[in-house]
């Protein structure tokens, strides 16, 4: 059996959307594990406003994507942002290290665990490195 169990301390009070309550991994040793349940694509946010890139060159700023993933886990539904990030140590990088670890990509029904693994002050905010876990769903073949 999974341990589908909230094993850190991320909900930020009284913020809830459409699919459950939002994780929010902030500190070191934050986690969360469950079972992905919903896949989407969608803008980022920055601020409560739509995010964007910074445009170069004259071009239109493009917007910031991320996956929005829906996690089932002891406590309810919690949804997942992952932004867009080839950064290493980011929450895109953990996972993709996991789904490669795992010999798989995401789909639903599999067990993704992501815990927060270090934090830095950066710019105005800081910036966070990622490990994170996957398993496929049961029955599965390689």
């Amino acid at each position: 059996m999974v341990d589908t169990s909230i094993l850190g301390k991320y909900f930020e009070a009284n913020r809830t959307g459409g699919g459950g309550t939002f994780a929010d991994l902030k500190e070191v040793g934050d986690k969360v594990i469950g079972v992905v349940t919903d896949v989407r694509e969608t803008q980022g946010t920055y601020q409560g406003k739509p995010a964007f890139w910074q445009p170069k060159d004259g071009q239109p700023a493009e917007p910031r994507m991320q996956l929005t993933l829906t996690l089932k886990t002891e406590n309810g539904d919690v949804r997942l942002d992952i932004p867009k990030s080839k950064v290493e140590g980011s929450r895109m990088m953990a996972v993709n290290a996991a789904l490669a670890a795992a010999q798989s990509h995401l789909e639903l029904g599999g067990t993704l665990a992501i815990k927060v693994t270090s934090k830095e002050p950066y710019g105005q905010g800081f910036k966070r490195g990622h490990e994170a876990r996957y398993q496929p769903p049961a029955g599965e073949s390689e």
